[in-house]
């Protein structure tokens, strides 16, 4: 009896077989690791700018909210801590809007001088 020569091909499509679909999965968890990573640094980030706790910045043009805590600007700076410009010429724009509870004082200064172009004085009459 005649036996067909040995047949190497067959054996060598299974291995290929099989070492492709190991790649294939290989290739998947990296994307799928890839995404998770991507996808928690932005929600980290995201949920960042939305939580505010006391010591963090402040965000302009965005509520921050923080109950029970006071915010203090303190320097030595020769002229003015904080300036405030509003360069709108809306006729109700301002630069600042105090609003506290009814029979609340909107403002409380340390000093019994007169600031220029205030005009509280013109309140009481």
């Amino acid at each position: 009896m005649l036996l067909p020569p040995p047949h190497y091909g067959r054996s060598n499509e299974v291995v290929r077989s099989a070492l492709s679909k190991v790649m294939w999965v290989g290739r998947a968890t990296v994307f799928l690791v890839g995404l998770a990573v991507i996808l928690a640094l932005m929600l980290g980030v995201a949920s960042m700018a939305f939580a505010a706790a006391a010591g963090d910045s402040l965000r302009l043009g965005q509520v921050n909210r923080i109950n029970d805590a006071l915010t203090t600007l303190i320097g030595s700076n020769s002229g003015a801590m904080m300036a405030i410009d509003n360069d709108s010429t809306a006729p109700t724009a301002r630069a600042l809007d105090l609003r506290v509870e009814e029979n609340r004082a909107p403002m409380r200064v340390n000093s019994e001088r007169v600031v220029t172009n205030l005009n509280a004085d013109q309140v009481d009459g």
